[in-house]
């Protein structure tokens, strides 16, 4: 039988991986900011980090490019004031890695501290 403390070990790392695997991977790649650039490596539902000229930096979903001018909700920005571009991309498969990998430590573990001839 596992031990009280190796049962609440378990349940404090199985809730943090529950929340890692929430959190998920996820990278940003930098688009060239020339206004037939962007139009070209971006898309409708992308998931944008966008900085101005003037040094704001925006974080939106693009739902269109409309005549020089990346859209989302609230956001409006000439694609001529946009000094940096970033397209966040979700990685589900380096998300589900880890956390298969994570939880097979974990009973790995948990199996290891079981007294010995116990079944």
């Amino acid at each position: 039988m596992i031990s009280l403390i190796a049962q609440r070990t378990f349940q404090y790392i199985f809730v943090s991986v529950l929340l890692l695997s929430l959190t998920g991977c996820s990278s940003t790649h930098t688009v060239s900011t020339s206004p037939d650039s962007i139009d070209s490596n971006v898309s409708i539902g992308d998931n944008l980090i966008v900085t101005t000229a003037e040094g704001l930096e925006y974080e939106f979903i693009l739902l269109d490019v409309d005549e020089g001018y990346l859209v989302g909700e609230d956001v409006r920005l000439a694609i001529k004031d946009i000094v940096k571009v970033e397209r966040r991309v979700h990685e589900e498969g380096a998300t589900r890695f880890t956390v298969f990998t994570v939880i097979f430590v974990i009973l790995i573990v948990i199996l290891s501290l079981q007294p010995v001839g116990m079944p």
